[in-house]
């Protein structure tokens, strides 16, 4: 038996996503009561190909944080961001990328604490 690690979670709309090491990006179907994987529009599991740190939820949306050296500085890291649509197609959940990318240019040291959503 394979033992998965979760790296992050947060909810959205009542719903409880995370991210783990080996399955990627999943919610929780508190109906069967069992991990089940995010897909895309096409029905693939496209959406867990990066190693999250922190999650939050944004207007209704999945925003996805993770740090990736950056190769134009030394000792520099990315702080990048996915924010996923999220949409309940019969019994799944399917994401959608609506923007991915750079938000800041940080020490290679830095590290992903916590996650804070500021709204109006």
């Amino acid at each position: 038996m394979l033992i998965d690690h979760m790296n992050c979670m947060c909810v959205v709309e009542n719903v409880i996503y995370a991210c783990f090491k080996r399955s990627g990006l999943m919610w929780f179907d508190t109906k069967l009561k069992v991990w089940r994987r995010l897909i895309d529009s096409g029905g693939k599991a496209t959406l867990c190909s990066f190693n999250a740190g922190k999650m939050a939820e944004y207007e209704g949306k999945l925003a996805v944080f993770w740090t990736q050296i950056n190769t134009n500085f030394v000792e520099k890291v990315d702080i990048r961001c996915r924010i996923i649509a999220l949409d309940r197609v019969g019994e799944e959940i399917r994401g959608k990328i609506e923007s991915s990318g750079s938000v800041a240019t940080c020490s290679y040291s830095i590290t992903l604490s916590h996650c804070l959503v500021v709204s109006d």
